[in-house]
């Protein structure tokens, strides 16, 4: 996504059925000064009047699922970080956020093709062997740990 930000197009996957957002007052307004911002971020949102939008589209990297509270904590924290929310010093705890909502959870079951399709990703991404939290995305195991789990000398 950091890439696709700097180069100036994330790509957006539109939804089929828009999500409908109510927000209070204060999200409202938030969300409208953000507006921008969150385009910019791959978001398509239209204001439908008061405290009403509707979310037509995402960034493509991230799940649907989560989408409309995605966008209230990301209008919050682009608030927050006040208006140079995407200047370079704030850009990654932005991207971190919008990643922390599009992650694979724990217990969360997955198919075959999904964990190759992961795995095939996470080959193609320069990172430390750390998620943004510092918890450790891998580790290695030698031959005769493995041994030891089994019970095998």
């Amino acid at each position: 996504m950091r890439r696709q930000f700097r180069a100036g197009h994330v790509q957006r996957q539109t939804l089929l059925f828009p999500v409908m957002l109510e927000l209070d007052f204060r999200e409202a307004e938030q969300l409208l000064e953000q507006l921008d911002s969150l385009e910019q971020l791959g978001f398509e949102i239209e204001h439908f009047g008061g405290r009403s939008f509707a979310l037509k589209g995402i960034p493509q990297l991230l799940a649907q699922n989560e989408a409309e509270q995605l966008v209230r904590d990301l209008a919050a924290e682009i608030a927050q970080l006040g208006q140079s929310a995407l200047a370079e010093e704030s850009l990654d705890r932005v991207l971190i956020l919008m990643a922390c909502h599009s992650v694979v959870r724990a217990n969360q079951s997955l198919s075959g093709e999904e964990m190759r399709a992961l795995l095939q990703e996470l080959d193609r991404v320069d990172f430390s062997a750390h998620c943004p939290h510092g918890r450790p995305v891998l580790v290695r195991q030698s031959l005769a740990e493995i041994n030891r789990m089994f019970k095998r000398s």
